[in-house]
């Protein structure tokens, strides 16, 4: 279980922590995204699977996911993202396949 200390540090790194005591109804659908973020980080599982996380995000808070992602596969978690965000893929993945007409393609 995470402690109080890592919440904060995550909300903080996502900038969510000034809306910690707001119910997650109340927010933004970039902010609802991010907070699905903070919640996979936080359960610690090592197999994370995320799709469309970048829905709905702006550019910089889309390279904020990014770089997560990437720290993520750096140590040794296990992440499959689902999007059709080419910019997303281009700066954090590392294998990209294509699935089409019930094909399977690796790009």
């Amino acid at each position: 279980m995470a402690s109080q200390a890592d919440v904060n540090e995550l909300l903080k790194e996502f900038d969510l922590y000034q809306f910690r005591e707001k119910h997650p109804q109340t927010l933004s659908g970039g902010q609802k995204q991010r907070l699905a973020v903070v919640t996979a980080l936080l359960s610690n599982k090592r197999v994370l699977i995320f799709d469309e996380p970048t829905s709905g995000l702006d550019y910089d808070n889309m390279l904020r996911v990014s770089k997560t992602l990437k720290a993520l596969a750096e140590k040794d978690y296990f992440v499959l993202v689902i999007t059709h965000d080419f910019e997303l893929i281009e700066s954090a993945c590392d294998r990209c396949l294509r699935l089409e007409n019930n094909q399977i393609y690796d790009l």
